[in-house]
């Protein structure tokens, strides 16, 4: 009973307000939704929510929560109460992760923004929104989709090995090229081939085509009015007609997908049906032809940010991409007041205040809420608009759009304060963040 009201609380504790603490006290939370284990000795963090401070901190969902200020998981009645706390204040964890060799520490600030993905918004969410709500559809030459899933009653902590499973006889070399760019970025996430005792036995399916379309010449009609002398009728509007032939032309779109499976090599001999484990799939159709290899890279990236422990299983779309950090929070109703400042973070290293009002950044306003800026937000800033503050979000960017006629390092932000005026200096911070898209 005590673990099923502590996977309750895992659960929700981002979303919820505690008032235990008494007075005007603010509780913070880190950003991540967790579970308890069934034996109760650590935390599984499922969801960490981008831009959170654990997020920032470099936490990721898998990873698992053994220690809390030095005291271990399991030998406290609620665990979730040791990771709330006082909104600007840091926690330590002790965390154990997939392919790490060790424990290791991480300390989290807190903030107490709610989580909701409705309201509340960081920096680099705000980026990737500005961003793709710019895209048409010529600039989105890549369409994708993506289908990933995990085995949830797998320890998968437990698979260190692996090995491959040679299967295409068409094109053997290329599925051995694929599958060696594949062992790479395993490797990196610390596990290690092994041909005589593999843990995980890896299967590879993969397609490559294309479509074309032919648009035939298409004849144009149009009607103008000119003016015609005439020695009897004098100046007359006469209609005349034009034609002219626009060109039929081949639209070539290029497919490629690329499937993995992951099964239990020691259960494969046994077993009726597949011991597949984790699966995953992507599928890409592009303007662009690039070889499977080259597409590869960017596929495996993706599956293995998502290895061993899924947490988007399906997407239409995904974006990834650099953005200027410096720690705040905003709600899009009211993008002007700062809703959390994540301790330690330029800002807050700045000095900057949940609650101060932005006047400026480098002189550019922000707008009052976000719905104030239209669908095409990306591109009114590009024309330099007067209400474009947040394109100090794209100062560390790697998109032909400059946010500033000239190379910026330090952004300063005009704030008012209690009715004061201030200034600060901040030197933001190159981050990446990624998001799968529907």
């Amino acid at each position: 009973m005590k673990h099923l009201f502590l996977i309750a609380l895992a659960t929700i504790f981002n979303m919820t307000v505690c008032f235990s603490q008494g007075g005007n006290t603010e509780v913070g939370y880190i950003g991540v939704q967790a579970a308890i284990s069934t034996d109760g000795q650590y935390l599984n963090i499922t969801y960490c929510y981008q831009g959170s401070p654990a997020d920032i901190a470099g936490l990721k969902a898998g990873d698992r929560i053994y220690m809390i200020e030095d005291k271990k998981v399991a030998e406290l009645t609620d665990p979730i109460s040791h990771i709330r706390g006082v909104s600007g204040t840091s926690v330590k964890l002790t965390i154990s992760r997939f392919g790490a060799a060790a424990f290791f520490d991480v300390n989290v600030g807190r903030i107490s923004v709610p989580y909701d993905d409705i309201n509340y918004i960081s920096e680099g969410n705000l980026a990737l929104l500005i961003h793709t709500n710019g895209f048409t559809d010529f600039e989105r030459m890549y369409q994708s989709s993506m289908a990933l899933l995990n085995d949830d009653s797998r320890d998968m902590f437990k698979y260190k090995t692996y090995d491959f499973e040679l299967t295409n006889a068409q094109d053997p070399l290329l599925e051995k090229g694929l599958f060696k760019e594949l062992g790479n970025w395993l490797d990196k996430r610390g596990m290690k081939r092994s041909v005589e005792n593999p843990d995980l036995i890896i299967i590879m399916t993969f397609f490559t085509g294309q479509k074309e379309q032919y648009t035939p010449p298409q004849q144009i009609i149009s009607t103008k009015i000119k003016n015609v002398y005439n020695w009897y009728w004098g100046t007359t509007a006469v209609p005349i007609t034009e034609s002219t032939t626009k060109e039929g032309y081949t639209k070539v779109t290029y497919f490629t997908t690329i499937s993995l499976k992951f099964l239990d090599a020691k259960e494969i001999e046994g077993s009726k049906l597949p011991p597949v484990v984790w699966s995953g799939s992507i599928s890409q159709s592009s303007t662009l032809k690039e070889s499977l290899i080259g597409h590869s890279k960017e596929f495996f990236d993706l599956f293995v940010y998502q290895f061993p422990y899924v947490w988007a299983q399906n997407a239409e779309y995904y974006y990834g991409g650099y953005y200027s950090y410096t720690g705040l929070w905003f709600n899009k109703n009211d993008l002007q007041n700062i809703s959390g400042v994540i301790p330690g973070s330029p800002a807050g290293i700045a000095g900057i205040l949940k609650g101060d009002k932005i006047l400026n950044i480098n002189g550019y306003k922000l707008p009052a809420k976000y719905s104030d800026v239209g669908p095409n937000v990306f591109q009114s800033m590009a024309y330099l608009g007067k209400e474009s503050g947040f394109r100090y979000l794209f100062m560390h960017s790697n998109l032909v759009f400059k946010p500033y006629k000239t190379d910026v390092t330090t952004l300063v932000f005009k704030i008012e304060r209690g009715g004061k005026k201030m200034t600060f200096e901040i030197k933001p911070e190159k981050r990446y963040i990624f998001s799968m898209l529907k």
